[in-house]
């Protein structure tokens, strides 16, 4: 049998009419030969649909123009019935803390801190009571429910260190999570600048009230808070100095010293709420000095002079409402001007969660100690908010005089409440000639002037009179030397004591001054340190990370304690630099911003973490609502543009442009954050809807399933797909493993996924298991993919070696009538150096490099969307990764080999991209064409179309048309042939070549006799390729179609083999005969 399979080659005559089956022979012996009729149309002699525009008008009744798959493989086409149009209508010692003195301890100092003693007074005084409830009450409210939400957090699983940077990145991702990461340090190390304002103001204020002839270090005759900024700063920056030493030292000592601290800080407020009941006749422990420059104990009349009353109903009437007024601390005061200031005290709600690190268990010290420390600062601001409104006017004089002449007693007034001295130069107020003291605690315009009026005319010229008269006379004028301490006339004084305008208000409530200084001192010192020890952490833990350039450097710890020493001279350095700007109010709301800036973000990632119902948010803490966190995130924002909307923008952009950094930077940081758990429900929301959705021709997409087997063998047939799928669809790479036995498939997915992303394949892997080719490719063909994001076309690389495998043969071609039975599209592509590079390949190595982006690209070196915006003039680059290929003998493998491997990257092409539509298959072999010449790679080829023509005679008219159809589809082209003469007798060397190529594979001869007139056609086919597109960059031609069970397998191989062979890349495809081009729009 087998010598007679190319029988009908033999004795052939050129030109005669021998017996070859390509003969023409019209006598009966010879009956079964090929006959060429020249007159015969294409369309008589097969069931294929030529492209033709008909075909898509209807996207509905495709089926009327176009066979289906079973059509053509069983060579009949079915009946078709009438359908009705319907139209639609639809190192050292470790330590490690508990909860006590790790969190609620470093809470406690942290929220009771320098605005407790010098802000808590001001905003009472200048809110009222109710507003300044309202104020302390809101910013507990946005503490309380961040506080919430950290408990959540820092309860779901194990904390490192790094406190609220860690949670909040862990949770939201580095794109939120590492730029909050900078910005809650730059928040901590404001509020050390903050904290040391503080301290440094207290001091002045004890030298200038305890120190006798103190007048400044450098700020000279300046007697209120405001004005001694040269002072403060040169206070401030020893004392910055000491915070770092007492930093360098260690966490031990640093607990240590809070720990005193803290015991005067709660005796501070004892000795602030006993002197609020405490009116004695003598006065106070503390001291004040007169206008030369002695000391003496504060007594009981100047006492009540600065604006102190005792609790009293009046003084709370008085106080109730807000009263906003310019003072020295700050100009145009308002609610949010009050929030900004006061917020910065309760912000130490993260002193016990910034130092997780240092925790024996942050889970379940950090809510804990942080929530019962809210709830201990909350009680205690509330109270000495409502006795400071209670017991103290928002505005007063400061002179003693007036207060003991309202008490009839005084140089001025006698026992019966009679005037004692007449003015002397005439000037009436009150409607009386005598000297009538205004009120201590009237501060309006007119009392003010007539202030001024005693101590620049009247009393002067009452002492000149009485001193040229009585050389003991006791000078009157410095009687009102607390008013006006400028000493200028021309400058109106105002009152510069009471709650709303002087800083020192709690110590005249406190009864000995000393603790309130103490206090005082202490929360400065404490807090300052808090942060001093909590902001290098948290760059600490950045830098680890390692997601910013140049912050890794912060990352080195010293001693057991893992101290970030070099933290610490950052910190110092920028903390530095705030407490030059000596201003505590507006230092305050900068820190505010960065804090309410955390916040938000810590809210949102608590929200975010339970909205995606990821299965590892299970916190243990359960006195949380996403919905609650959701609002306290928006509150916080709110607040920030509220309180001041330039830093609140600034804060912001600096958000932003952190943010936007990781963002393109794509740096390593798997931390299963909830990030990535909406990623995940987003693209299972997405896969959802696009599968709910129907199809339509317009959305089309091919979808590739790409049978590579390993695809580290097969490199240059995964960059081919990729060239098809990048951006716009779906690639997979299936393998099947014909082993037996188990196999980790788990890990070969992880291995061959990054192989992929080594080699920027965008795609997946899928892998079956099966001793059977055809049955393993059918499971990847039916398992592979999620709803719409399935493949909807299988590719392969050519058998070369079937000749040698007939039986692979047959689960080669059994792949193809799979593809067809699911109604999948099929290709298959072939290179005249193969595709199978394995027996080369014995290693491969990674090498990544920056290169820059040209002009017109994108990121991945396609070319991008035009748009009309100006270029930026820095230069982009982006990673190319270049795989170094090495053979068996560790040499690396050879030019040309390594070209074929490569040669659907980088490299440009400029030829033509030649299409053979030969019949109609919904439009892919035109589709993917278009697709390719998209690409980087082929983008300055040209497309040429090639179709075959039905009638010789009218070649010019279906060139026009097939024109026309082109450009209704959108579809550039360079040509467009209509091909003649297809069914027209194959030239003897074709048929030579020909009978060589089958010889020995075991056609029958019956098949051969059947099969004549198509493989004449194969044949025409094949001279036509070799004319027009031997030169071609690529060449895309409509897959033919076999006789399920009527072609064997070797004959249809035989016919693609010489039609691919010697040929510029080819690629076979047949689309499953749906539309996939439309005129619409």
């Amino acid at each position: 049998m087998e010598a007679n399979v190319n029988a009908g080659f033999e004795n052939e005559k050129t030109g005669g009419g021998g017996g070859g089956f390509l003969s023409v022979d019209n006598s009966e012996v010879n009956s079964h030969t090929y006959v060429y009729e020249p007159d015969k149309s294409l369309r008589k002699m097969t069931i294929e649909a030529l492209p033709t525009a008909e075909n898509y008008q209807d996207l509905k009744n495709i089926a009327e123009y176009r066979p289906t798959l079973d059509e053509l493989m069983l060579g009949k086409v079915a009946e078709k019935e009438e359908i009705k149009e319907e139209i639609d209508a639809r190192k050292g010692k470790v330590i490690k803390f508990g909860w006590v003195e790790g969190v609620m301890m470093r809470c406690l100092l942290n929220i009771w801190g320098t605005m407790l003693f010098l802000r808590l007074t001001w905003v009472v005084g200048q809110a009222g009571i109710w507003q300044g409830l309202l104020v302390i009450t809101l910013c507990n409210v946005v503490t309380w429910l961040s506080a919430l939400s950290m408990s959540a957090i820092s309860t779901n699983g194990q904390i490192a260190a790094g406190g609220v940077y860690y949670m909040i990145s862990r949770s939201l991702g580095p794109v939120l999570g590492g730029s909050i990461g900078l910005m809650f340090t730059m928040a901590n190390t404001i509020s050390v600048g903050t904290y040391t304002v503080g301290f440094a103001t207290s001091v002045s204020d004890l030298l200038q009230d305890a120190v006798p002839g103190w007048d400044g270090i450098v700020d000279h005759g300046c007697r209120i808070a405001g004005c001694r900024d040269n002072d403060i700063r040169i206070i401030g920056g020893p004392v910055l100095c000491l915070f770092l030493f007492i930093a360098f030292a260690g966490m031990d000592w640093v607990t240590r010293i809070q720990k005193a601290l803290l015991v005067l800080l709660m005796l501070a407020q004892c000795d602030m709420f006993a002197g609020s009941f405490l009116d004695i006749e003598w006065g106070t422990g503390y001291v004040q000095k007169d206008s030369e420059g002695k000391i003496s104990l504060l007594t009981q009349d100047q006492r009540h002079a600065y604006g102190f009353s005792g609790w009293s109903m009046e003084t709370a009437k008085e106080n109730f409402n807000p009263s906003y007024r310019d003072s020295s601390l700050q100009k145009n005061p308002g609610f949010f001007d009050a929030f900004g200031v006061f917020f910065t005290a309760v912000t130490g709600i993260v002193a016990g969660a910034n130092l997780s690190g240092d925790l024996k268990d942050p889970s379940y010290s950090i809510p804990k100690g942080t929530l019962l420390a809210i709830v201990f600062t909350y009680i205690t601001y509330m109270y000495f908010a409502l006795q400071t409104g209670c017991v103290f006017n928002n505005r007063a004089s400061g002179i003693s005089e007036e207060y003991r002449y309202f008490n009839n007693r005084g140089k001025f007034i006698d026992e019966e409440g009679n005037p004692l001295i007449p003015d002397p130069l005439g000037n009436t107020f009150h409607n009386s000639s005598y000297i009538m003291l205004p009120k201590w605690v009237d501060c309006e315009d007119e009392a003010n002037d007539y202030r001024d009026y005693l101590k620049f005319q009247a009393l002067p010229a009452i002492d000149a009179t009485q001193t040229a008269m009585n050389e003991s006379w006791v000078n009157l004028t410095s009687i009102y030397d607390k008013w006006n301490t400028d000493n200028n006339p021309l400058i109106n004084g105002t009152c510069t004591f009471g709650s709303g305008q002087n800083q020192m208000t709690m110590t005249y409530i406190s009864f000995t001054g000393w603790l309130r200084y103490a206090g005082g001192f202490s929360a400065s010192l404490s807090s300052a340190i808090a942060s001093m020890v909590g902001a290098p952490r948290i760059l600490q833990a950045v830098g680890k990370d390692g997601i910013y350039p140049g912050i890794g450097w912060f990352e080195k710890g010293y001693t057991a304690n893992n101290d970030p020493w070099r933290g610490y001279i950052l910190v110092f350095v920028v903390a530095m630099g705030f407490v030059m700007v000596a201003k505590l109010n507006a230092i305050g709301i900068i820190a505010s911003n960065f804090f309410l800036a955390a916040y938000a973000l810590m809210n949102l990632s608590c929200f975010h973490s339970s909205y995606t119902n990821s299965p590892g948010w299970r916190p243990s803490f359960k006195y949380y609502n996403k919905w609650v966190s959701l609002f306290s995130a928006f509150l916080c924002v709110a607040l920030m543009f509220i309180m001041d909307w330039r830093y609140a923008t600034g804060t912001v952009l600096i958000q932003a442009v952190l943010g936007a950094y990781i963002y393109y930077a794509n740096p390593e940081a798997n931390w299963g954050s909830s990030a990535d758990a909406q990623t995940f429900m987003s693209a299972m929301n997405s896969t959802q809807q696009l599968t709910d959705s129907p199809d339509h021709v317009k959305t089309y997409r091919p979808k590739i399933l790409l049978l590579t087997g390993n695809p580290a063998h097969r490199p240059s047939l995964v960059d081919f797909g990729n060239i098809i799928t990048k951006k716009i669809s779906l690639l997979i790479c299936g393998q099947v493993l014909k082993e037996e036995g188990p196999v980790n498939l788990a890990n070969l997915k992880d291995g061959m996924q990054n192989w992929m992303k080594d080699h920027n394949i965008k795609g997946y892997y899928s892998v079956a298991q099966n001793k059977d080719l055809s049955a393993g490719a059918k499971s990847c063909m039916t398992i592979s993919g999620l709803g719409k994001l399935s493949p909807n076309m299988v590719m392969m690389g050519f058998k070369a070696n079937w000749k040698q495998d007939l039986a692979g043969l047959n689960e080669y071609v059994e792949i193809m009538y799979t593809a067809f039975d699911l109604h999948m599209s099929f290709a298959i592509l072939r290179c005249k150096e193969g595709l199978d590079f394995s027996s080369h390949i014995a290693s491969e190595q990674q090498i990544i490099r920056e290169v820059p982006v040209g002009k017109g690209e994108d990121s991945d070196g396609e070319e991008a969307p035009k748009n009309t915006l100006a270029e930026p003039a820095k230069q982009k680059t982006r990673k190319v990764s270049t795989a170094v290929y090495r053979g068996s003998d560790g040499n690396r493998l050879d030019n040309n080999v390594i070209a074929s491997i490569r040669q659907f990257q980088a490299t440009k092409r400029t030829g033509n991209i030649d299409v053979w539509w030969l019949y109609d298959d919904g439009g892919l072999t035109l589709l993917l064409p278009h697709i390719i010449k998209t690409r980087k790679q082929f983008k300055d080829c040209k497309i040429r179309v090639f179709s075959l023509a039905n009638n010789a005679n009218q070649l010019d008219l279906e060139t026009r048309n097939m024109a026309s159809m082109l450009s209704r589809f959108r579809i550039d082209y360079a040509d467009v042939t209509a091909v003649p003469d297809v069914t027209k007798k194959a030239d003897p060397a074709t048929k030579a070549e020909f009978d060589a190529l089958i010889s020995g594979v075991g056609i029958e001869e019956s098949e051969l006799q059947s099969e004549r007139e198509k493989t004449n056609r194969h044949l025409r086919l094949t001279e036509m390729l070799r004319q027009y597109s031997k030169d071609s960059e690529l060449v895309v031609m409509t897959l033919p179609l076999p006789r399920r069970g009527h072609t064997s397998p070797a004959l249809y191989t035989a016919w693609l083999d010489i039609m691919t062979k010697d040929m510029p890349p080819t690629l076979l495809i047949r689309g499953n005969q749906q539309s996939v081009l439309t005129f619409y729009s």
